[in-house]
């Protein structure tokens, strides 16, 4: 369905595509302020390489014989890295 070009059925259908900061109700044409309307918001893009690739290896280490809670902190104590990052 996405990706798709969509089937207009109603009068004042429309399917603007632009970025949030663009986006604003008092510049849109008077028939698109009529009715209702749906906002689809996509999520930031995923970081990647977040973590070096040291602080990577011994986290798959400790991920073998450990639970993520346990893994993560202490790959946090020997790398020096956010726990955030790691998670």
């Amino acid at each position: 369905m996405f990706g798709e070009e969509p089937e207009i059925i109603k009068l004042f259908e429309s399917h603007p595509s632009l970025p949030a900061q663009r986006w604003s109700g008092s510049t849109a044409p008077p028939n698109n302020l009529r009715g209702e309307f749906v906002l689809l918001v996509s999520g930031a893009p995923l970081e990647t390489g977040a973590i070096d690739a040291e602080t990577e290896r011994i986290l798959k280490l400790v991920l073998k014989d450990l639970p993520l809670k346990q893994a993560v902190q202490l790959a946090v104590q020997i790398a020096s890295s956010r726990r955030n990052e790691l998670y």
